[in-house]
């Protein structure tokens, strides 16, 4: 068991891994609140109730998520070769049952960013279905 200064490794590693998952908490309540507003837009749109107000918010929005989901595309993209060297430290410096522990946080965080881009692409999909 490695040690800095007298404090656990893995404590670090596992507290960082338990503050990505509530981030993951988090945003799965912020997209149920988004998805609550959409399928109010939704019933209205069924009801043919939706105002000229209705229909800019739902481009607007629309054009907003499909930058957001560049952006995470992009971030991905970056993160992903950077998990595998990361991994790679882990696996050479620390002993394998050490190192799969420390990589625990490496997964939950790719984890972490997959959530949101499949959010953004779920609400492209559902303002794209309100256009139409």
């Amino acid at each position: 068991m490695n040690e800095t200064a007298g404090f656990p490794l893995e404590i670090i590693s596992n507290v960082a891994s338990l503050i990505v998952v509530v981030g993951i908490i988090y945003k799965f309540f912020q997209y149920k609140k988004k998805m609550d507003v959409i399928h109010k837009l939704i019933a209205l749109k069924e009801k043919n109730k939706l105002t000229q107000e209705d229909k800019e918010f739902i481009q607007v929005n629309r054009l907003d998520y499909e930058i957001q989901l560049q952006k995470d595309n992009a971030l991905i993209k970056f993160a992903y070769p950077f998990f595998i060297l990361l991994i790679g430290i882990l696996m050479v410096t620390f002993s394998t049952t050490e190192a799969l522990i420390h990589i625990n946080i490496v997964v939950v965080t790719f984890i972490y960013l997959y959530v949101g881009k499949i959010h953004t692409q779920n609400f492209i999909k559902l303002l794209k279905s309100l256009q139409m």
